[in-house]
């Protein structure tokens, strides 16, 4: 079984998360959202999107975003484990990848300076994948 969730948030999926062969979230996805989604379905098309939000594990959870404060992570302060079913950036592929030589700049890191981080990602799979050009981000 795939479930297709279509919504304008996460919802804690219970159960269901664990009966699925396979997710398919799709937030809103528009005018030509169905034909994209059957695309995704059947193959035709390789699925490159990434979660913008955590989804909660159990209805008490909350969505959590790369921001999630400490106290949104699992803690001995309270007994309900807000560990989302999946997290933030979570999302699969139909072929395989490897990254290796990952790096950072520099180890220390003053308030206001910059850091430079590297990484090398090679498609292991033999099904094709989506391209991009190498990115540079900046953070100050």
């Amino acid at each position: 079984m795939v479930l297709v969730v279509i919504s304008s948030r996460p919802y804690a999926l219970g159960a269901q998360f664990h009966a699925a062969a396979a997710i398919v979230q799709a937030f809103f996805p528009g005018q030509r959202g169905g034909q994209a989604l059957a695309e995704i379905l059947v193959g035709a098309v390789e699925p490159s999107g990434r979660l913008p939000v955590g989804v909660p594990r159990d209805a008490g959870g909350l969505p959590a975003t790369y921001l999630t404060p400490p106290l949104g992570r699992r803690s001995d302060v309270s007994s309900v484990d807000p560990t989302p079913a999946f997290p933030f950036g979570h999302g699969l592929a139909y072929t395989t990848f490897e990254w290796t030589g990952a790096g950072v700049s520099t180890v220390d890191l003053p308030v206001d300076g910059e850091l430079t981080a590297h990484l090398t990602v090679r498609k292991t799979g033999a099904r094709p994948a989506p391209t991009s050009s190498s990115s540079t981000c900046t953070t100050r």
